[in-house]
């Protein structure tokens, strides 16, 4: 008995002790979860309500008895009363969101079939906003209505929205999610053309994403005291700071990134890992790109680079990269082995070659475009400037079959390469499930796209001063990346930390944009570059509006790979800066309807387009990179042991 006895009172005082731990008992009070259903469905009353208001009122406005300024203002309170929602409703329905609610003020291409694609014309909360806060609004009337009525009824998904089943798990990745789109998207301007409200709606994000982390802090330990009030206090001071920075031009950017952004996406995780809530399932998680255990916004993995090739499930990829190096740098790939991916892609050149395009096959001409780096291609989810291949594995198809290229197949590779014992022995060894036959199109095409997602560029001194690596930027480098991000929008197509067109916060689709490249740099007589660019890639994107559309590519490295655009049409970063400076290829003259760059003039003086080639220039990183094999492996036909690492030309 004695021995229960002191049992049952060991138990009850660590029971005590474990309930003491807590800041404070939630008591019986719904669990957050449940209060945060309840919030949300507050919240799309009010949204719906606006709704409604914005519809009628926009016909007061066209009868006269409302005035155009007044009427910008209600239609504001509908795109915060949005916001308020925002960061559950494009977790939950991403795709809903981006075709009927708020997606890019784009025609969009529904495929449908081949014999029925459909360009869709812009709707939604950006497209109106774009048109109600033109000046040429009175034009658009009829266009306003229709697409307010087709919003008021699209809007009604969030009467079922109401009900939706939340999980903690859930609303954390929601949260995150929302601090990435908030930055990349929100204080960008991206998402609101037109009224560039961007800092009001920002702080209404992060009002509603306070309120929702702020239900769970009375469920952690003393030990998170410090850390819960880190949050609260971090929370506070970004929507604080908001408030007293009004200005979209002038807003510091960088300052918000690295003292609110950054330290909440962290503490976030923190919060999530404090109270034991699961994680996604390992195996989905690996086919998603973003990695929920990141930190950082500029953070080496936040983004799986596996997902955008068919490596995910493979676990022997740095044996793969080491062979696939090998491959890159060994002209036996081509049909006259004098030449190997590296002819092209310079180590030296941040894996470019520095020709406006590259030369062809005998030296006979040249490829069609300029040579784009390797570094970082990876993040994408299609590839070529056309955007013609799915996965990074399909690129070399395309280059092996090219009569200016490689110009040779598969079959003849495969039997090229087997004739090596030492490269048979390392496609046996990464390959074992192929048996004796270890080298062909599916081996050879792994192995290569292993060794270019290896060539990742994430510790630039910009990277290294955002995580907190390196104590100081130059202060011109600083306004760069706010002009960037800010009044020079360079950031609403180049969207961070990647810099290229992979679209924030799933990082699921890969832009390409209509920018009116000319064919030369006469600006007397400019014209189009002729190359069709997207539309000729695949037969179920044949419509205008990929005519002439490129894909947006990474400015990270880009002070080492000019000459730049498609064609190589400009050899330094000021030529590239007037060119989007003076509004594109409409800016200059050109005849382009399709034209889905601005064409109105960016408005920036020589110290502000200097400051943003700075911060480009700091956006350079090839360490560890750079290294050329020292030898290929051997040959039994010796003749072949004489080739050139890198190729002749």
């Amino acid at each position: 008995m004695r021995k229960a006895y002191f049992f049952l009172i060991s138990v009850s005082l660590f029971l005590v002790a474990v309930i003491s731990s807590f800041q404070q008992s939630p008591g019986n009070q719904p669990m957050p979860k449940e209060r945060l259903a309840k919030q949300l469905s507050e919240d799309v009353n009010l949204l719906l309500g606006q709704m409604i208001l914005a519809a009628d009122h926009w016909e007061e406005v066209r009868s006269g008895k409302r005035d155009i300024n007044a009427y910008r203002k209600e239609f504001s309170k509908l795109r915060l009363a949005y916001k308020k929602v925002e960061f559950l409703a494009e977790y939950f329905e991403p795709n809903l969101i981006k075709l009927n609610i708020n997606g890019a003020p784009l025609p969009k291409l529904n495929l449908g079939t081949e014999s029925m694609m459909v360009v869709e014309e812009p709707n939604g909360l950006q497209t109106l906003d774009e048109l109600i806060f033109s000046e040429e609004y009175v034009q658009e009337q009829n266009k306003i209505s229709d697409l307010l009525a087709k919003l008021r009824n699209e809007m009604s998904w969030f009467r079922g929205f109401q009900k939706q089943v939340l999980t903690d798990r859930e609303i954390f990745e929601a949260v995150r999610l929302s601090l990435i789109r908030t930055f990349t998207l929100g204080l960008t301007g991206f998402d609101c053309p037109g009224s560039v409200n961007s800092i009001e709606e920002a702080k209404t994000v992060l009002l509603s994403l306070q309120n929702a982390v702020t239900m769970y802090l009375p469920y952690t330990s003393k030990g998170f005291s410090s850390k819960s009030k880190k949050l609260s206090s971090t929370f506070a001071s970004a929507i604080k700071y908001l408030e007293s920075h009004p200005g979209f031009d002038e807003l510091d950017r960088m300052h918000v990134l690295t003292n609110f952004i950054n330290p909440l996406y962290t503490l976030v995780l923190d919060l999530h890992l404090e109270l034991g809530i699961e994680f996604k399932n390992p195996r989905h998680a690996l086919l998603q790109p973003w990695n929920y255990s990141s930190k950082n916004l500029f953070d080496e993995n936040l983004l799986n680079k596996y997902y955008y090739t068919g490596l995910a499930q493979r676990t022997n990829r740095d044996t793969l990269a080491k062979l696939g190096k090998l491959l890159f740098f060994d002209p036996v790939l081509s049909a006259s082995n004098d030449r190997s991916c590296a002819s092209c892609h310079h180590p030296s050149k941040a894996f470019t070659d520095g020709m406006a395009k590259s030369l062809a096959t005998g030296m006979q001409g040249t490829v069609d475009r300029n040579s784009p780096t390797c570094i970082d291609a990876v993040f994408a989810d299609r590839f070529f400037y056309d955007l013609r291949t799915d996965v990074l594995e399909d690129q070399i198809e395309h280059v092996v079959h090219s009569s200016k290229e490689f110009n040779t197949n598969y079959a003849e590779l495969s039997r090229k390469l087997g004739q090596s014992p030492e490269y048979k022995a390392m496609f046996r060894g990464a390959f074992p499930e192929f048996g004796e036959e270890p080298i062909n199109e599916s081996s050879i095409a792994s192995a290569l796209a292993a060794y270019v997602a290896s060539l990742t560029s994430y510790n630039s001194s910009v990277d290294k001063y955002i995580r907190g690596e390196q104590k100081d930027l130059p202060a011109e480098v600083k306004k760069g990346f706010n002009l960037f991000m800010g009044k020079a929008a360079c950031g609403t197509c180049h969207f961070a930390p990647v810099f290229n067109g992979l679209v924030p916060p799933t990082f699921l689709e890969s832009e390409s944009e209509v920018l009116g490249v000319p064919a030369t740099t006469d600006t007397l007589k400019p014209r189009i570059d002729p190359d069709p660019g997207r539309v000729a890639a695949k037969v179920k994107e044949r419509v205008d509006i990929y005519l002439h559309s490129f894909k947006t590519p990474t400015v990270r490295n880009t002070a080492l790979t000019a000459p730049y655009m498609h064609n190589g049409v400009y050899k330094s970063l000021e030529e590239v800066m007037d060119f989007y400076n003076k509004g594109g290829g409409v800016g200059l003259g050109i005849t382009l309807p399709n034209q889905t760059l601005p064409p109105d003039p960016l408005g920036l003086n020589q110290g502000e387009i200097k400051a943003i080639i700075s911060f480009m220039k700091a956006l350079s990183d090839t360490s560890g990179l750079t290294d050329v094999p020292t030898r290929l492996p051997l040959f039994a036909e010796t003749s072949l042991n004489n080739r050139k690492i890198g190729g002749n030309y």
